[in-house]
């Protein structure tokens, strides 16, 4: 249960975190299993949520013993669910990519562009290759399972269990964070 999070909370968080896993390590596994049958994917799962939790300590301190027990709970399933989305998201993907190599096998081509605007997208697609680890997991997830994986808005919207109009919403929010991102980091390289 070492991480680098752990490792840098103060010794009172440290002590603190330790008594709560002790305390409530089998209603995580619990919970975990209740979602995934697999028992080593249960133990994943588990330390996965443990290191969301770590973050959360200042947050968890302040609850009283039945919201914590709450807490603990929901970030468990949280955790279960956001690795499900991912799973899929990941399972797509190769079916994507295998559909797409049996395309280029038949001899299907799509219209070729032209070298400039080969340049110009490849400049572009290593401006927002450097900032994809800066964007929140979710974002992460959305921009990857409509622009890689090509998954319809409703698709999505059945993954991340919403609405269709949502995941419109959910895009552009997702778009305009990485632009974002991607200005900031070229003003600063710009500026050295």
């Amino acid at each position: 249960m070492t991480t680098a999070v752990f490792d840098r909370a103060s010794p009172d968080d440290q002590e603190y975190f330790l008594r709560l896993y002790e305390s409530y390590k089998r209603i995580m596994l619990s919970t975990a299993c209740k979602y995934s049958p697999d028992a080593a994917a249960s133990e994943d799962i588990v330390q996965d949520a443990l290191v969301k939790l770590i973050q959360k300590i200042p947050t968890m301190r302040r609850l009283s013993n039945s919201a914590l027990a709450s807490y603990i709970v929901i970030t468990v399933k949280n955790t279960v669910f956001n690795q499900h989305r991912r799973q899929t998201l990941i399972n797509r993907c190769t079916v994507y990519d295998e559909f797409t190599d049996s395309v280029v096998k038949k001899g299907i081509v799509a219209p070729s562009p032209t070298p400039e605007e080969l340049l110009l997208l490849a400049e572009r697609k290593e401006e927002f290759l450097k900032v994809w680890h800066k964007l929140p997991e979710r974002d992460q997830d959305l921009l990857a399972g409509k622009y890689v994986i090509g998954l319809t808005d409703a698709e999505l919207a059945g993954l991340f269990d919403c609405k269709t109009d949502s995941i419109r919403v959910l895009l552009a929010r997702s778009r305009k964070r990485a632009l974002t991102i991607m200005t900031k980091e070229a003003y600063n390289y710009d500026e050295s």
